[in-house]
């Protein structure tokens, strides 16, 4: 699990996506609440 964990971090870090790694990192989630978006928002702003 770490190892999965870390490969993940690496592709994140060097911008490496195709379809199963952004599944993966959850950046193909839709907001399924009003709670959900405001955090999404939120956090997008952040950065």
């Amino acid at each position: 699990m770490k190892t999965i964990l870390e490969a993940l971090e690496f592709c994140k870090e060097n911008k490496l996506y195709d379809k199963h790694i952004r599944i993966a990192l959850g950046l193909n989630k839709a907001p399924e609440s009003f709670k959900e978006v405001f955090n999404y928002l939120r956090l997008k702003n952040d950065n």
